[in-house]
């Protein structure tokens, strides 16, 4: 069984499914938001342009081997999140955010594909992953098969971010690392970091 501490998990599909839940919620007198990000890295660990990073402002790459889906609370009928949003027990669950990923699109010179949570505004709204106990973000194959998930509330302190794992290539194949490193800063800090050239 592949569980949230899964490392270095070779991956037999090419079509994956990330999705960020969470419960609405208010701190400090507004909603907390959160959101799914991802970076195409190349060996040098940047991103190679602006397109390699995939966000709320951006949910394409051109090529179509990352989709972002959008915000879909509630409605399932925007992504597949309908199909894959089951948990063992039988329970359902609504994905707020979710991507799409087809590692056979990803272009050659990209060696590894980094998944991130933020939280919006997250320094001028005062909030952090503890204002959502609910929070989680998960990674599914192409089969609807959960490999990975993180409660966000295990976030230590006045966790802003995190780097839940990345799809890393080896060869002509791709495993699946968690890295689960938690910051304080925000998604524009997290894009500087990859190199994404910001005004």
């Amino acid at each position: 069984m592949i569980g949230s501490n899964s490392n270095n998990t070779k991956q037999n599909h090419s079509l994956f499914h990330v999705a960020l839940g969470w419960d609405a919620n208010e701190a400090n007198g507004s909603a907390v938001d959160l959101d799914l990000s991802c970076f195409l890295l190349n060996e040098e660990k940047t991103v190679r342009s602006n397109e390699d990073f995939i966000y709320y402002n951006q949910l394409d790459f051109p090529n179509g081997c990352i989709k972002h889906l959008g915000d879909c609370l509630g409605d399932s009928s925007s992504s597949t999140t309908g199909e894959l949003a089951s948990q063992q027990d039988g329970t359902e669950i609504i994905d707020a955010e979710s991507m799409d990923i087809d590692l056979s699109l990803i272009p050659r010179d990209v060696v590894e594909v980094v998944i991130a949570v933020t939280i919006y505004e997250a320094q001028k709204r005062k909030h952090n992953f503890g204002d959502v106990p609910s929070a989680y973000v998960r990674i599914l194959n192409g089969n609807g098969k959960e490999i990975c998930r993180y409660k966000l509330s295990n976030a230590p302190g006045e966790n802003t971010g995190l780097i839940f794992g990345s799809l890393q290539r080896q060869g002509n194949s791709w495993i699946f690392q968690t890295i689960k490193k938690f910051f304080t800063s925000g998604l524009r800090e997290l894009a500087l970091m990859y190199g994404v050239e910001l005004e």
